[in-house]
């Protein structure tokens, strides 16, 4: 493939045309070309250059997107850019395309031409057709199955814990247990055939529920669907907002285990750049504060920075455990002597219950992954024993969705009251087994097996939201039981 004609590619000025496989991906393409010479197994290929450095490769005769190459700012603010390839895995994995290092290339066309090379290279795999499969059309059933290079370096296997988490249980015999996992495959199925890789569908992380499906159960389609809903995360959401995610939207995670498993550095640099961008917004904010605090925010941006240092080179993990050890601070210091997080201005004095428990998760990795802080512990049992001896109703099997009732807040919003909300008990529910394997005391552990139940029994599982809730936190207790 003549470098010439692929630079052509880049710099011509037409409108696109029909028929390209990879349009239907949200992007607007400046150029749609066929490219001749292609081997015949490849068909026609064209290339479409989007606005976001990126140059898409498909075959438009099987209506299927082989891939792309990408500009990645690696020295960001110093103009230091590499090209990088990604194929089908299903979600889209970086694929190495030279004999350099990092497997980049110094320009597009050169990485175009070496992208080339690698689809028309022995033997593709094939990845199986599925609904809302990442490929031509994201969220369209019966996606035409997509070509991909066999790579033995991308990683196919199911990943280890972080450093520091508990090794994965076995699954669970006892009758609630095996609901759980039993409603996991129904509702999970139900809800991929209505929403597929729907970014819109990740909100409390869908897409690393999905990695710990398929870490737990084995079955690769659970590793599909999470690929593919981390990329269309990243690519949709915090790519198109140049990272600019609210809190609520952090749903980063499961972008660490992409990278993790693909190798895909955008995935890596999604992950960074969003936490660097909260950092600055909150950390020394009044969210993080009695104030105007709400702990789910406080959550989310010193969840963002754990996993930010996790991914990051060498010379940013300062940076980011500085950030770590900030927002800790700041946590342990809005802490009330009776354990509960008061939150002036957002729940009139009191608290959201289940954003406690969120809280408490991220603490418990703080100290599992970063180092055991000293005080992580009394933080998650002062709030944990708060929370059992003031918000558990016995007789539904739940907590208080809030500690009072709150009408009208400092901004005249209604918030909630002290209704029992046994659809979010999941994510209460690693809080009590860690403290059993941490302090021996079985009371946590019974407390624990309670509201565990309640939350399988109580779940209201048809929601997307509330589907996602019952699993982002709730399959790491199994390993605490």
């Amino acid at each position: 493939m003549p470098l010439a004609l692929l630079l052509s590619l880049a710099t011509a000025a037409s409108a696109p045309g029909p028929g390209h496989p990879c349009l239907s991906r949200g992007d607007t393409a400046r150029v749609v070309a066929p490219v001749p010479g292609q081997p015949a197994a490849v068909a026609v290929i064209t290339a479409a250059l989007d606005t976001r450095r990126r140059a898409w490769v498909g075959d438009t005769v099987a209506g299927r997107c082989l891939g792309y190459v990408a500009a990645v700012d690696t020295l960001p603010g110093r103009g230091a850019i590499r090209w990088y390839g990604y194929v089908p895995n299903p979600g889209f994995s970086l694929v190495r395309l030279t004999g350099a290092p990092d497997g980049g290339a110094a320009t597009m066309p050169a990485a175009l031409a070496a992208l080339f090379g690698v689809l028309a290279g022995p033997a593709p795999s094939t990845v199986a057709s599925a609904p809302a499969a990442s490929g031509a059309s994201a969220n369209a059933p019966g996606v035409p199955a997509t070509p991909a290079p066999s790579t033995s370096w991308v990683s196919s296997s199911a990943p280890t814990p972080p450093k520091g988490a508990p090794a994965l249980a076995p699954l669970p015999r006892d009758a609630i247990g095996a609901r759980y996992v039993d409603n996991f495959r129904k509702y999970a199925d139900k809800l991929w055939q209505l929403e597929g890789s729907k970014w819109q569908g990740n909100y409390y992380d869908r897409a690393l529920i999905y990695y710990q499906a398929w870490r737990r159960l084995g079955d690769p389609e659970y590793r599909r669907r999470a690929d593919a809903i981390a990329v269309e995360y990243r690519q949709l959401y915090l790519e198109k907002n140049n990272y600019g995610a609210s809190p609520h939207w952090a749903q980063l995670e499961g972008l660490v285990e992409h990278y993790r498993l693909t190798g895909d550095t955008m995935s890596r640099r999604a992950v960074i750049q969003t936490a660097n961008r909260l950092s600055g917004a909150f950390i020394k904010s009044r969210y993080m504060e009695p104030s105007n605090g709400e702990s789910r925010i406080a959550a989310r941006v010193l969840h963002a920075q754990l996993l930010a240092w996790e991914v990051s080179p060498p010379d940013g993990k300062r940076m980011q455990a500085g950030r770590i050890d900030s927002a800790l601070a700041r946590i342990a210091a809005w802490q009330a002597p009776d354990g509960s997080y008061p939150a002036v201005g957002q729940v009139c004095g009191g608290q959201l219950n289940y954003m406690v428990g969120m809280l408490n998760d991220v603490l418990i990795k703080v100290y599992e992954q970063y180092r055991p802080d000293p005080r992580i512990l009394p933080l998650v049992q002062h709030a944990t024993d708060y929370l059992w001896r003031t918000q558990w109703v016995p007789a539904k099997q739940a907590f208080q969705y809030a500690s009072v009732t709150c009408a009208s807040n400092a901004k005249g919003l209604s918030v909630g009251g002290p209704r029992p909300a046994p659809d979010l008990n999941n994510l209460f529910t690693t809080s009590f087994g860690w403290l059993w394997r941490m302090t021996g005391d079985s009371r946590y552990r019974e407390a624990g097996e309670q509201v565990f139940a309640g939350g399988v029994q109580g779940a209201y599982l048809d929601g997307t939201k509330q589907f996602n809730e019952s699993y982002t936190v709730g399959w790491r207790y199994l390993d605490y039981r």
